[in-house]
């Protein structure tokens, strides 16, 4: 649920700030958070251990590390998104939604 609510939530942030004509690329948290989940889902999926490892445990472990990066991400995008737009924000007429300046 946290993973996907990131997603939706970092997805609806940035047609936001494709509204206001900015772009907000992806960073290297999202990026690794991506990969630990892909990594995560081959041992998960196995479920049995191998070469001797407990690969469910080994998944589910690297599953709670991506959902780590994956709050932390989020957090990153959200404060990179109101740190740049913290002054343009306050200048924008909500009626007709053009800059007051």
């Amino acid at each position: 649920i946290v993973i996907i609510s990131r997603d939706l939530m970092v997805t609806g942030l940035r047609a936001i700030a494709a509204d206001e004509g900015m772009v907000i690329a992806a960073d290297k948290y999202g990026k690794i958070k991506t990969i630990l989940q892909i990594v995560a889902l081959v041992p998960l999926m196995l479920h049995y251990p191998l070469f001797g490892l407990p690969s469910h445990q080994i998944g589910t472990w690297l599953l709670y590390l991506a959902t780590v990066l994956t709050v932390y991400s989020g957090w990153n995008y959200f404060s990179v998104f109101f740190y740049t737009t913290k002054d343009y924000i306050f200048l924008i007429d909500t009626s007709t939604r053009k800059n007051i300046r």
